[in-house]
């Protein structure tokens, strides 16, 4: 029986939605005219938290392996 744990969707949506959002704004990073100007400096903020979605993603294949039935030998 596979049973699904709500918080750990919620938590791979979030991840998700980070993954996408840093793949957009690696363009802007890169960009000499916006350096050091107020969008630059929000998306570099955007950036810190955006690379938390890859990390956030292998702890949940960690999770879900490591409580599989399969494991518990």
């Amino acid at each position: 029986m596979n049973k699904r744990i709500l918080y750990l969707d919620y938590l791979r949506s979030f991840a998700i939605i980070m993954v996408l959002a840093l793949h957009c704004i690696s363009d802007y990073m890169v960009r000499a005219d916006l350096f050091g100007s107020v969008s630059w400096y929000a998306f570099l903020a955007l950036n810190a938290l955006a690379r938390t979605g890859v990390p956030i993603f292998l702890m949940i294949s960690g999770c879900l392996i490591l409580s599989s039935e399969k494991t518990d030998n």
